[in-house]
């Protein structure tokens, strides 16, 4: 929470500066006043921080200013916004006028004090960051009461730069004093032996920052890993089939190389005369590979999603290369130099006569081209087995019951507030949508939520549950979705016993909740 952060700044000693952030995308109209009927909005994503973020970070300007303090104070006196690189490239053509220029987000004009360098384009890998605003100015961005006065909502992500007297372990020791602390003056009077024990038990994690927050990096790191494995298999399985190829090939070249010897060239130079040609065929296969990848590379990330092919640079540059001539050098390395060597073997007499020459070669190389197809077959096993799992583990996800009717269900994402609607205004709003909804053929229900299916997004509360003991140690948090009535029939879940919400359920009526099926057994058992 805020509170949280600023009592945090205010008496921790390891660190040089510590910063606040928290990103919402937030819809944008990208000049000032009121937008006209038909001119365009388009969604971005906004980042509060606090003044200091860019001090912390070090993070650079391409032009104007960063945030200051002086523009996170809350009596700041005018709302001022610090644009991406990308958008200022984007929607403003680089153009240097742009300072002192206001853009539009979420109803309020923010005026334009900088613009933010080349490449910081955020702090999360997958989401590029359009606007900088400060903190103090929330409630604006939101269109809501203030959270920033709020203990136990818990909305933002610290980053810390530490002193560099002060070692790693030393200030995780240190933070995690201070937070027990913290947590401890909170509580105040309501500090019992079991909320000691809880308090004494609670830590945190401090987590280098140099790559920036990434919860793709946790979601796809393993899988791209084993991806590259499987590459890496495929790699020495086609260096296996060339390399025997070249054995093949050199066996029919006895003649020549003998003769070349006999001329007087020495079997070093016949070894790089080989690997040049071997390093030739490599050369050719990276560049194809450098065209695909060029070709594909958007359109992988384009599956992950829009928004995120947009905020990773899937371009080809200068460590991809290195890595490509790495892999090349080593590739050629591999599949020529044993073939190399074995051909500059030969005798020069016996492989003058040409049928002793063949036959003595097919003799010398056949172990060894024999070897090479077993290591094949035994690569291919390999991967058609995990292939086979692959799949298997694919009919398993897309046999997963969802608890819901995928079939027949259309989600739409809106943002009210960002259109300028005030949140005193929503109920009405929400209400002469689903009417307009319902009456629409086809319609069997009409429902909204917090949050979409399956969209990744959650709310966290402490649950207790009358009748129910929980031990000290347990785990008593619970996600909590808000959703309006007839929610359930519209996404098609059934219920076990109990009832759905209906327009009953209103502010004033009694306080009415729907549990997962697991939520009940675990606490109730069988007990219906």
């Amino acid at each position: 929470s805020y509170p949280f952060y600023r009592d945090f700044r205010r008496y921790t000693d390891v660190y040089s500066g510590l910063a606040a952030t928290s990103s919402f995308p937030v819809t944008a109209y990208l000049g000032s006043g009121t937008p006209a009927p038909g001119q365009q909005l388009e969604q971005a994503y906004a980042l509060l921080v606090s003044g200091n973020l860019f001090r912390v970070l070090g993070a650079p300007v391409h032009l104007g200013r960063p945030l200051t303090p002086e523009d996170d104070a809350p009596n700041a006196a005018n709302p001022v916004v610090v644009l991406s690189y990308g958008l200022w490239t984007r929607r403003y053509g680089q153009d240097p006028a742009i300072l002192g220029r206001a853009v539009r987000a979420n109803g309020t004009d923010y005026t334009v004090v900088g613009v933010a360098g080349r490449d910081f384009r955020g702090l999360s890998l997958g989401i590029a960051i359009d606007l900088w605003i400060p903190m103090a100015l929330q409630p604006r961005l939101m269109r809501e009461a203030s959270i920033l006065g709020e203990r136990n909502t818990m909305w933002l992500r610290l980053i810390g730069r530490l002193r560099p007297d002060v070692a790693g372990a030393l200030a995780l020791t240190r933070t995690n004093e201070l937070f027990r602390q913290l947590v401890t003056e909170e509580a105040g009077d309501k500090v019992t032996p079991e909320t000691k024990t809880a308090i004494a038990k609670l830590a945190t994690e401090l987590v280098p920052f140099a790559k920036g927050f990434s919860n793709l990096r946790q979601r796809w790191g393993r899988p791209l890993m084993m991806l590259m494995a499987v590459v890496g298999l495929v790699l020495l399985m086609a260096c296996a089939n060339v390399g025997n190829l070249l054995l093949a090939r050199a066996s029919s070249r006895q003649r020549e190389l003998s003769m070349r010897l006999a001329l007087g060239a020495c079997r070093r130079r016949l070894v790089r005369q080989l690997l040049t040609e071997s390093l030739m065929l490599s050369v050719l296969g990276g560049a194809l590979g450098l065209l695909v990848a060029q070709w594909t590379g958007r359109f992988l990330l384009g599956l992950l999603s829009p928004r995120a092919a947009a905020a990773i640079d899937g371009g080809i540059d200068g460590r991809v290369l290195l890595f490509t001539i790495g892999v090349t050098g080593v590739a050629a390395f591999l599949f020529g130099l044993v073939p190399a060597i074995r051909a500059s073997r030969v005798g020069i007499q016996p492989a003058l006569k040409y049928s002793s020459a063949t036959s003595s070669a097919d003799r010398h190389g056949w172990r060894l081209r024999r070897a090479l197809v077993v290591f094949q077959v035994a690569v291919s096993l390999c991967l058609l087995v995990g292939a086979g799992l692959l799949l298997r583990s694919f009919g398993n996800l897309r046999s997963q019951e969802l608890g819901y009717t995928v079939d027949s269900v259309l989600t739409a994402e809106i943002d009210p507030q960002g259109g300028g609607i005030d949140a005193g205004q929503l109920p009405q709003l929400h209400r002469a949508l689903l009417e307009r909804i319902d009456a629409l053929p086809g319609v069997r229900a009409a429902s909204l939520s917090l949050y979409g299916l399956l969209a990744g997004s959650q709310r966290i509360q402490t649950a207790s549950v009358d009748g129910y003991a929980a031990r000290p140690d347990e785990n008593t948090t619970v996600h909590e979705l808000f959703v309006t009535p007839r929610y359930f029939e519209a996404i098609g879940t059934p219920f076990t016993s109990g009832r759905p919400f209906n327009d009953r359920d209103r502010t004033g009526a009694p306080l009415v909740a729907v549990v997962s099926d697991s939520f009940a057994r675990y606490h109730f058992g069988d007990q219906p």
